[in-house]
């Protein structure tokens, strides 16, 4: 097989026989060879050279971004959203604490009073005089012997006063009846308590009531023979002669004593 000879126009020429290409042809007018790159960040692209009619143009770069879409709003970040309420929040917490301290500001200080504080004056109450009267005569002082079911022994009236002083002021129409008793017992047992002494107003019986001031109540015992209790009693009732009687559990009248009128 004999190589064909290398013609003037170089290896590869195709001889006869062979296909043959045709050179790129040289840019038209206004066009450049080398292609266009990007610019370096922070510079402005410069607008691509005007093209005359009937020839090629790249592009802008700000023509390649896609517009949104019409009709609707791009979605905010929601970034956007926390730090706006944020913001909101901050700024009423700011306005409660200015207007909390609004009322502690120099300017806004109830101003001092300049009245003097009333005078303090103490009154002394004068003592109210009451009207007193000691009973006598009739059984007071007297030892009336008597015999329960139990014992025996003695019922003396010591002292009858007639008194409007008292704990509270006695109902109108009526005092206090202050009685000073001795009981002993010469026999057996006697029990004795302020209700077993009784006084009566005709057919009305009165037991020791509240109201009267006793310096030396009456306790209740129980006597056995040779003791004796000495206290006092207090009623309340309209003035009058009374009687006091001496009574055992069952209301049985054992001695009985006169009481003078106021």
């Amino acid at each position: 097989m004999t190589r064909p000879p290398d013609d003037a126009d170089g290896i590869g020429t195709p001889g006869s026989g062979q296909p043959s290409f045709a050179p790129p042809a040289a840019p038209a007018a206004g066009m450049s060879a080398t292609p266009p790159f990007p610019q370096p960040p922070g510079q402005p692209v410069p607008p691509p050279p005007a093209a005359t009619p009937g020839t090629w143009a790249p592009p802008h770069p700000d023509s390649l971004v896609a517009p949104p879409p019409s009709g609707r709003r791009p979605p905010r970040p929601r970034r956007s959203r926390r730090v706006a309420v944020a913001a909101v929040l901050a700024g009423s917490l700011l306005l409660i604490g200015v207007l909390s301290v609004l009322p502690l500001l120099p300017g806004q200080a109830p101003a001092p009073r300049t009245t003097a504080p009333p005078a303090l004056v103490t009154a002394t109450p004068s003592p109210v005089p009451t009207a007193a009267s000691t009973a006598t005569g009739a059984g007071v002082g007297i030892p009336v012997p008597f015999t329960g079911a139990d014992g025996s022994g003695t019922l003396t009236l010591t002292r009858a006063v007639w008194t409007d002083a008292g704990e509270l002021a006695a109902p109108a129409g009526q005092r206090y009846l202050v009685l000073d008793v001795t009981i002993s017992c010469t026999g057996g047992s006697v029990a004795v308590t302020p209700p077993s002494l009784l006084v009566t107003s005709g057919d009305t019986g009165t037991l020791p009531a509240f109201g009267p001031s006793l310096e030396r109540p009456l306790a209740g015992v129980e006597l056995s023979p040779g003791a004796q209790v000495s206290g006092q009693v207090g009623y309340v009732l309209a003035p009058g002669a009374v009687r006091l009687h001496l009574v055992d559990a069952a209301l049985r009248r054992l001695a009985t004593v006169e009481v003078p009128a106021p």
